[in-house]
């Protein structure tokens, strides 16, 4: 086999030829060969004429998307278009007319870079078609906006430590992202009142800032606005806001109280990670309280949770050292992992079952020998029984499905498990170091509804019974001694982690019915050199081959329609092998991932074009 780096040139040397006769690489190339579009990002244009006559439905310009076609005068960029990043239409040297739609919310660093639309209003500021403020060249201090600014493009005003006051027109409707970053001395912002948007890590680090009015006419504030403003004390949120974004609020120890509008319908991840918040009331509006929404708030001591949430993320309020105070509704059906690790509300509960949410058991705080899970019980969260050493046997009851990971790990003296067939979820670990899994008879330990937990043989050459249908995280983990698996048509799902660390596992058929390959599933299985994936899988999740260093050829069938850009870290001598115009294909594309294409006129063979 070629080696990967000759591999790759040759595969896309072939690709660059082929896109303006490859429409099944983007829904949008086949209407136009003049544009590469996927996923609604246009990412090259190709064509020759002087005008650019964008299709209709491009949410996003990509970075150098159209750089250094000099014989364009005019782009026509339709409302569908959110996003122009940067160096966008750089070294257009004769572009001298561009519409950009209100529906743009933030224009990147050196988008109109060495075109004739960029132009000097003063020796303050920079200006590009006539209404985008590109750079501020001042010397700082207190600045004023020309009026009739439109859009402050990306990093405008970034790391200007002499910025201490900042006065925006009314004109402005969009702010680009990073255009105030790591202005440590700006300590105030009259934000004009037709802004849409707060762009991402528009003030980040400008710790310095002490109070913002966000004005009513803005609808999204933007991933990691206001990340590390540690000084900032107050900030109005408008009911017009839809999405607070991830880490929007995170490291704002001096944010003790925020209204959150009734109209919000997301908080993002790490939203107020790590804040001053003494007291939180989620609007009904909300669904999710996504991962570590509010993890690390020291002085948190009371949350609301409105009946329209049903799901709380991983580490949502890990160690809020001071929450005592929380009521977790009906509504909620899952709670992530480690959502309340170190916080007092739960560790401090005194209750022998404590249940949240939708009949969530999250902890036992008994010291019964046996114990009998209340009836109504659905889901036993991760670790609930954890290092009880008390507990010699459990029953747990038929409305049970879900039993969380590490959820009775460490009870050293359980010796008797009833676990019944309506548990169709049996999360990583669940059972490890106890009596019953230890002396449990037979390699295979198959237990609820058909779910094969652990793998207690020797290795080998392994076939998986025919009965089982989903195989628990780890349920392989670190079997040295496998060299095969056979893996029956009743499984439906491979769990993360599973086979990780099988470094003797050669080659591996996953069957039609298995319609996820979780995260990990086959990382570090360093031997691994074949995967066939049968049609009806839908999804390869992320690292779920990490490091299968060997790994030379994956069939991918077209049923799959996610890969994660991570599915294959460091597989170096890997080759797909998938029909042609598929997602596999176009993965294999946009990852540089060597294929051989089947099913049309043209197949790609170890790098060599093929009629």
């Amino acid at each position: 086999m070629k080696s990967l780096n000759v591999k790759k040139v040759l595969v896309n040397i072939f690709f660059l030829a082929m896109l303006v006769i490859l429409p099944t690489l983007s829904v949008k190339a086949e209407e136009n060969d003049d544009y590469f579009i996927e996923d609604g990002i246009l990412k090259y244009y190709y064509g020759t004429s002087s005008t650019a006559v964008i299709p209709d439905g491009v949410t996003s310009i990509d970075i150098y998307a159209f750089s250094k076609h000099t014989e364009l005068t005019t782009i026509i960029i339709p409302d569908s278009v959110t996003l122009i990043r940067q160096g966008a239409f750089s070294g257009c040297t004769n572009l001298t007319s561009v519409n950009i739609p209100d529906s743009v919310l933030s224009i990147g660093l050196y988008a109109f870079e060495n075109t004739p639309l960029i132009k000097e209003i003063s020796s303050d500021f920079t200006v590009a078609n006539g209404n985008i403020l590109v750079k501020y060249n001042g010397k700082g201090g207190t600045v004023t906006i020309p009026d009739g600014m439109k859009h402050i493009a990306a990093y405008a005003f970034s790391d200007l430590n002499s910025l201490k006051s900042v006065i925006m027109p009314d004109s402005v409707t969009n702010i680009g992202e990073c255009a105030f970053i790591d202005c440590e001395k700006l300590k105030d912002v009259k934000i004009s009142k037709n802004a849409v948007n707060i762009g991402s890590n528009m003030f980040k680090g400008c710790t310095s800032l002490k109070t913002v009015t966000i004005p009513d006419s803005v609808k999204i504030i933007e991933e990691d606005a206001f990340l590390a403003c540690s000084n900032l004390k107050s900030v109005n949120i408008p009911n017009g806001v839809i999405c607070i974004g991830d880490l929007a609020f995170a490291g704002c120890s001096s944010l003790t109280s925020i209204n959150l509008p009734n109209g919000l319908k997301r908080i993002g991840s790490q939203a107020f990670d790590g804040s001053g918040l003494k007291k939180v009331v989620i609007p009904k509006g909300i669904t999710t309280v996504e991962d570590m929404a509010f993890s690390d708030c020291d002085n948190l001591t009371s949350v609301t949770i409105p009946n329209s949430v049903t799901s709380i993320g991983a580490m949502a309020f890990m160690y809020c050292y001071k929450l005592e105070k929380i009521t977790i509704p009906k509504s909620v059906t899952y709670i992530g992992y480690k959502s309340f690790y170190g916080v007092p509300w739960l560790y401090n509960n005194k209750d022998e079952f404590v249940i949240a949410g939708d009949n969530i058991l999250m902890q036992y705080s008994g010291k019964k020998s046996t114990v009998s899970i209340p009836k109504g019980v659905k889901t036993i969260y991760e670790e609930a029984f954890g290092y009880n050493w008390d507990i010699k046997s459990v029953k747990i009851p038929s409305s049970v499905t879900t039993i969380g990971d590490y959820a009775f790990a460490n009870c050293l003296n359980l010796k008797s498990v009833t676990i019944p067939k309506s548990v169709t979820y049996i999360g990583g670990g669940a059972f490890d170091n106890t009596a019953w899994l230890e002396k449990y008879s037979g390699d295979f330990v198959v237990v609820g509804d058909n779910i094969l937990m652990h793998y207690k043989g020797k290795g080998g050459a392994v076939t998986i019974p025919n009965n089982v249908k989903s195989i628990s995280s780890g349920a392989f983990y670190e079997c040295k001694k496998l060299t095969s698996v056979i893996i029956p048509n009743s499984v439906t799902k491979i769990s993360n982690a599973v086979f990780r660390y099988c470094v003797n596992l050669k080659t591996v058929t996953i069957p039609k019915n298995v319609i996820s390959i979780g995260e990990y599933a086959f990382a570090d299985c360093t031997s691994l050199t074949k995967v066939i994936i049968e049609e009806g899988a839908q999804s390869i999740n992320s690292f779920s081959f990490y490091n299968c260093s060997s790994l030379e050829s994956i069939y991918i069938p077209d049923s799959i329609t996610y890969i994660d850009d991570f599915a294959f870290s460091d597989c170096y001598n890997v080759t797909i092998y998938c029909s042609w115009g598929s997602y596999a294909d176009r993965y294999s594309f946009t990852h540089m991932i060597p294929c051989y294409l089947t099913g049309g006129e043209k197949t790609v063979n170890d790098g060599q074009v093929e009629q």
